[in-house]
């Protein structure tokens, strides 16, 4: 018959489309193939009749099929087809602001943040420097070095010197490995040094060693409140003088950065250790070198 043909044609053709609702007509034309007939309800099973005639058979099959084909859409796509996915990307984490500095800053309190600390040559580190650092030769305290309780440098070694007070420079200068400055240090006078111990820092290994000094010598620069340790390579004719002050503890910590030597030291007054000791620590454990 006609309309048989035209339910399986309308149907396959719904189908074949893809979509994942019965339309109207399809619907509509389905149901008026199936003959409505009211019925009491009756306690015990209705019996099914097992004579229906050919339209019937055709409608009810092909409407349990377009039943069968939504259900299995629905379950093979799951619950979001056609929803695109809501993410939230991630915050990215502020990057703290780096400013370069010299050594010869003017002395001005500093916000709390990540500084990139110079050397005398090419050396360079990046640290993160809490509340109360002044850009005065990265010191903690004050401007003035009689309020300075402690201080943080990075340098390399041109010349070790011969005795600490004259600030004369050691003849013959001494090798370029990390040993041989810790052996030339620990042969100094009056300074009270440590045993070396090992360390890595930033992935750069090294010895650490620990300076005290307290005066007791007679001499020019020794009257002067300091003891003198090593002048920087010179830079366009110039150096820097490192020294150690009249009751300081300095720590150095000396590495071997890509075949270069570099000192990275931390000093504190000995009357302000447990002021500063802590915040020392945590300052060194931020430092990333960049040779």
């Amino acid at each position: 018959m006609s309309t048989d043909r035209d339910v399986d044609r309308i149907v396959r053709s719904w189908m074949d489309e893809g979509v994942t609702q019965l339309p109207d007509r399809v619907l509509d034309l389905v149901l008026d193939q199936i003959p409505a007939t009211p019925q009491r309800r009756h306690w015990w099973p209705a019996r099914r009749s097992l004579n229906m005639n050919t339209t019937v058979r055709l409608s009810i099959g092909a409407a349990v099929l377009v039943l069968a084909a939504i259900v299995g859409i629905k379950l093979l796509a799951g619950p979001n087809v056609g929803v695109p996915s809501q993410t939230t990307a991630p915050t990215p984490s502020p990057t703290p602001q780096t400013v370069p500095l010299s050594r010869d800053a003017q002395p001005g309190a500093l916000e709390p943040g990540t500084y990139r600390i110079l050397g005398q040559a090419s050396e360079e580190m990046v640290a993160t420097l809490p509340a109360g650092w002044f850009a005065n030769s990265y010191s903690r305290g004050g401007g003035a070095y009689t309020d300075q309780v402690a201080s943080l440098s990075i340098s390399t070694v041109g010349s070790l010197v011969a005795d600490g007070c004259s600030g004369a420079v050691l003849e013959p200068p001494i090798g370029p490995t990390v040993d041989e400055l810790v052996a030339a240090l620990r042969a100094l006078p009056i300074v009270q040094i440590s045993a070396p111990v090992g360390i890595t820092l930033d992935g750069y290994q090294g010895k650490q060693i620990d300076l005290t000094y307290l005066g007791g010598l007679v001499g020019s620069s020794c009257d002067a409140g300091y003891f003198n340790l090593w002048r920087t390579p010179p830079v366009r004719g110039e150096s820097w003088g490192v020294v150690i002050p009249n009751g300081w503890r300095s720590t150095l910590r000396i590495l071997d950065v890509g075949g270069l030597r570099w000192v990275v030291t931390t000093s504190y007054r000995l009357n302000a250790r447990d002021e500063v000791e802590q915040e020392l620590g945590q300052i060194v454990d931020s430092i990333k070198l960049e040779p």
